[in-house]
């Protein structure tokens, strides 16, 4: 026990003052950690638009795809959208030599908060395996899609990206 009143009432209103600065420390430090998950694990993607350009034999054919990227509203948090790459099957078939895939601009990198942005990856077709599947859809008439996008992100500046993989269908001519 401390001989003086004041002495003592002193150590525990610092000991008070501390704890408090502690508590709201810890609850903010959870906010901004829980909300970063909170956008990943909610992040809202959505294939917006499927364009086939030139695929009626007037020059090299292209597709092109839009992706529109939200985040939800949280109250602290930020995660990193890096990267998109796409997969792309047409009736069933893989354009296996095509690269459809967009590096994410750095100042559009960061997620916070409804963070919302569209994004488009396109690619010219020109390996002649690949062209045959155009080639193949516009004969028949039938263009049916199915796009796996794989999403690279991370969070808390960590040096690996993490990758999360959406499956879209299309289901409209071009």
């Amino acid at each position: 026990m401390i001989e003086k009143d004041r002495t003592q009432n002193i150590i525990i209103a610092s000991m008070i003052i501390i704890a408090a600065i502690s508590g709201i420390t810890l609850a903010s430090n959870a906010t901004y950690y829980s909300g970063s998950y909170m956008i990943i694990n909610n992040l809202n993607i959505q294939l917006t638009n499927l364009q086939i350009l030139n695929y009626n034999g007037s020059g090299t054919p292209v597709i092109r795809m839009s992706f529109s990227v939200q985040a939800p509203t949280v109250l602290a948090g930020r995660a990193y959208l890096n990267y998109l790459r796409a997969t792309v099957y047409l009736n069933g078939e893989s354009f296996s030599y095509t690269e459809f895939r967009t590096q994410i601009p750095e100042d559009k990198q960061v997620l916070t908060s409804g963070y919302s942005e569209l994004f488009n990856i396109s690619a010219s077709i020109n390996d002649p395996n690949d062209q045959a599947i155009i080639a193949n859809a516009t004969m028949t008439g039938q263009w049916t899609f199915h796009i796996l996008l794989t999403y690279f992100y991370n969070v808390f500046d960590r040096s690996r990206d993490a990758v999360n993989i959406l499956a879209f269908d299309w289901d409209k001519g071009p």
